[in-house]
């Protein structure tokens, strides 16, 4: 329980202050704690960004099993996969700006830039994708290139769209943008014979 709430705390902290002027001590009153009890759990102040970031990574990839990686239809899955990773990254815009802004100053201190847990989700996230390429391949709905460059060039596209959306914001409604998205992505992963991609956005 404790945990859950440090986590939970530590996150609203880390969103209103930043990672840099956030400390263990505003984290501990945030949760009503003692900071020896905060230190019980978490060594520092990094380690417990580490867990807030793969807490965020765990929810995010079980919502990926539940709405895309579940689905047998490769279109039905790519098409899934583009809103999930979109909406997402709306909806947890604050803390993945937080992500945005601690990311260089982790790579100059840590041999990877995130945890081990979220490499591990990663991993298995970009093997999921690859798999419903490749089953859209097989089935001649998807051009005919190799599965996992296909699938790097979604995620570059996916964090690049949610990085210029999270720093710059939009006027343009949510649900506008992720189908304006959805047209160009389909058309550049699509067969030419698959079809019209306003089409297959409906």
């Amino acid at each position: 329980m404790h945990r859950r709430e440090i986590l939970d705390a530590a996150e609203r902290v880390f969103v209103r202050n930043g990672f840099g002027a956030a400390t263990v001590e505003q984290v501990a009153r945030e949760a009503d704690f003692a900071v020896g009890t905060i230190y019980n759990f978490f060594e520092s102040k990094r380690k417990l960004f580490e867990e807030v970031m793969t807490r965020m990574a765990s929810d995010a990839f079980a919502l990926l099993e539940e709405r895309v990686f579940s689905e047998p239809d490769p279109m039905k899955a790519l098409k899934a996969l583009i809103e999930v990773r979109l909406v997402y990254a709306h909806e947890h815009s604050d803390l993945c700006q937080v992500f945005l802004e601690v990311q260089p100053s982790i790579e100059t201190d840590l041999p990877h830039p995130f945890p081990a847990d979220c490499q591990e989700l990663y991993e298995r996230y970009l093997a999921s994708v690859t798999k419903i390429i490749k089953d859209g391949t097989a089935r001649e709905v998807f051009r005919a290139v190799d599965p996992l460059y296909l699938t790097l060039c979604l995620e570059g596209a996916f964090r690049v769209i949610n990085t210029h959306w999270i720093r710059k914001g939009s006027t343009e409604p949510l649900a506008e943008r992720v189908a304006g998205v959805t047209k160009i992505l389909l058309g550049m992963v699509c067969s030419p014979g698959t079809g019209n991609p306003e089409e297959l956005t409906e």
